[in-house]
């Protein structure tokens, strides 16, 4: 593989097959990084619909005066649950924030962008076949580039959500857990 300073321009030492070949390839990453970024905002809404069910649970206990206070002091535990329950809504916000909508660029191309007129400008002089292939790798790279960028900040903002969703949990868990310890004594 080449690195990501290589000029694509060197593709035209290639024979016109193998040009066929990078394209193809090319398409099929645009397509696997699309369907990527579909399950991922699948998974982000999941966590978030996930999170708030929880949240809205323990906000419910906590206006019902339903928690269950016969061994543990209740102002501590109120303020636990409100607690973790904040942190699970902040959790669903990451998760709603990391499936906004963004400008993910889809498999294919339109055919206007065959038009010699956005061709780029090394590639004027020839308008055939290979020509059009390098110039079809051009673009899928541009995408290909784009559409990582989106992942990985897609991905920075799952993993926010998911560290600070669990986070909330275990940490409303071992709070819980030493209160009730604490009250033994």
């Amino acid at each position: 593989m080449a690195d990501d300073a290589t000029p694509l321009a060197t593709l035209e030492k290639l024979d016109e097959a193998v040009l066929a070949e990078v394209v193809r390839e090319g398409e099929l990453l645009v397509a696997s990084q699309f369907q990527s970024s579909f399950a991922a905002d699948q998974r982000a809404l999941t966590l978030a619909g996930i999170a708030l069910t929880v949240a809205t649970a323990l906000l419910g206990l906590l206006i019902a005066e339903r928690l269950p206070t016969t061994i543990i002091a209740e102002a501590p535990l109120r303020l636990i649950a409100l607690l973790v329950a904040l942190a699970l809504i902040g959790g669903a916000m990451a998760a709603v924030h990391a499936a906004l909508p963004a400008r993910f660029f889809f498999p294919g191309n339109e055919p206007r962008n065959w038009l010699p007129e956005h061709w780029s400008e090394s590639q004027r002089r020839r308008y055939d076949l290979p020509t059009a292939r390098i110039e079809q790798a051009e673009a899928l790279q541009h995408v290909i580039d784009a559409n990582r960028a989106i992942a990985a900040r897609q991905a920075l903002w799952i993993r926010r959500s998911v560290l600070w969703c669990f986070g909330a949990l275990i940490s409303g868990l071992l709070a819980t857990v030493a209160l009730y310890l604490f009250s033994l004594r």
